[in-house]
């Protein structure tokens, strides 16, 4: 398209919006920070504050909670043993592990 034939010079016509919207732009972000913080706080409200769940359905969330607990009691004392065999390592005084590099 030919703008020129108009009289609309691109140019003229890109500065000009330009500046308007530098000259806006702490209207426009004010409003984009109330509209998000209006959206976000919908959502909590929804989702966090008031869920509206059923009964049935609070009473099946922790029916399938509370079976998915178990204490593993022999995994459990493997990581004590292997704690308390680290820390007799790490009590080994240095002088006894073999010198690698032979500088004694």
């Amino acid at each position: 398209m030919n703008f020129k034939k108009n009289g609309i010079k691109i140019k003229e016509l890109w500065g000009e919006v330009a500046s308007f919207f530098v000259g806006k732009s702490g209207w426009a972000l004010t409003l984009i920070a109330i509209l998000l913080l209006g959206y976000f706080g919908y959502l909590w409200y929804v989702y966090v504050a008031n869920p509206k769940w059923s009964e049935s359905r609070k009473q099946e969330y922790i029916s399938t909670k509370e079976s998915a607990i178990s204490f593993d009691q022999k995994g459990f004392n493997s990581v004590i043993d292997e704690i308390g065999k680290r820390k007799k390592e790490y009590e080994n005084k240095i002088s006894d592990v073999p010198d690698i590099f032979r500088l004694k």
